[in-house]
């Protein structure tokens, strides 16, 4: 029996990044969630930094952001390689262009489109989206994974 992996697509502002008054930081947990959705998920980024599938922009602001506190100074190279093994989705005028409506998928992001919500509700897949808020929940990176995990397992 051949299974399906499920896609994941990751937004980079507001969810991997979250944004402080110093401008970008790598959100808390987010070397624990990227080498999760890489092992469990065939993983993109879906991102206005680049909608062409060149991860160049997503590498950059990755490597302009400042780590969080916790980060170990060893971890920096992880990330730097997880960030850069991940493609980014090619998209048209709006997210919701890379979505694949006949897979399995779910995507992070948070700030949606009310055009990219609509299309799921249409497809009745609206429970494929995360809200995801690290900009004002430093943590809430653990709470994605975990709710990730469940779905694994499903």
């Amino acid at each position: 029996m051949l299974t399906i992996v499920p896609k994941l697509f990751i937004d980079v502002d507001g969810v991997m990044l979250r944004r402080t008054s110093q401008g970008f930081q790598v959100a808390e947990h987010a070397l624990t969630l990227l080498t999760f959705a890489v092992d469990h998920f065939d993983t993109f980024w879906l991102t206005a930094r680049s909608n062409r599938g060149n991860t160049e922009e997503v590498e950059r602001a990755f490597r302009l952001a400042y780590p969080p506190t916790y980060m170990h100074p060893g971890h920096r190279p992880l990330l730097k390689d997880l960030v850069a093994k991940i493609p980014t989705a090619e998209w048209q005028d709006d997210k919701s262009d890379a979505f694949p409506l006949d897979q399995p998928f779910f995507w992070l992001d948070d700030n949606p489109t009310d055009r990219a919500l609509q299309t799921l509700r249409e497809n009745d897949a609206l429970d494929n989206y995360i809200h995801v808020r690290t900009d004002t929940d430093p943590d809430d990176l653990l709470r994605v994974r975990d709710l990730l995990a469940q779905m694994d397992k499903k």
